[in-house]
C-alpha cells in the first residue's frame, strides 16, 4: 500500500493504545511500515497482548496486491529475540506457496470465480496481526 493510501486511511484516526509496546503515534507507524516493507515480514511484538508475538508475511493475489496473510504467534517465552529470524524466514517461505494457490484458483481475469484470497482485501481488521500482514501491501 503507497504511503499516500496509508496516510489517507489513517487521517482523522486515533491509533488505540492496548500494551505499552502498541504503536499510536502515526510517524511511528509509518517508520515501522517502512521497516516491513524493507524486510518482507512484520512482527507484532506485544502490540495487542503483553507476552505474546506475532511473525506474518503477505499472500498475494494474482494481481499482486497483498490480499491475506500468513503468520506464527505464542508467547515471548517461546518467541524469543533469538528465534524471530527463522521463523520470519519460514513464514516468508510458505507465503508464496498460498499465493501461488490463490492465483491458480483465479486463471486469467475470472474474479469471480476467485478465490477469497484473489479477491481484493477489505478493510482493514483491528487485529494486530491482521494489521500487520496489510501493512505490507506494496
Amino acid at each position: 500500500m503507497a504511503e499516500a493510501q496509508i496516510t489517507g486511511l489513517l487521517k482523522g484516526t486515533r491509533l488505540e493504545e492496548f500494551t505499552q509496546f502498541t504503536i499510536t503515534d502515526q510517524g511511528q507507524l509509518m517508520d515501522e511500515m517502512d521497516r516491513i516493507r524493507s524486510r518482507g515480514y512484520s512482527i507484532d511484538d506485544q502490540e495487542k497482548n503483553v507476552g505474546m508475538r506475532c511473525i506474518a508475511a503477505p499472500v498475494h493475489n494474482w494481481t499482486g496486491h497483498a490480499v491475506a496473510g500468513i503468520s506464527i504467534s505464542g508467547p515471548v517465552a517461546r518467541i524469543e529475540d533469538d528465534a524471530v529470524a527463522g521463523l520470519a524466514d519460514a513464514v516468508m517461505q510458505a507465503a508464496p506457496a498460498l499465493s501461488a494457490a490463490a492465483m491458480k484458483a483465479c486463471p486469467g481475469s475470472q474474479v469471480r470465480q476467485c478465490s477469497p484470497l484473489a479477491r481484493p482485501a477489505g478493510p482493514l481488521s483491528s487485529s494486530p496481526c491482521s494489521m500487520a500482514s496489510a501493512r505490507m501491501a506494496s
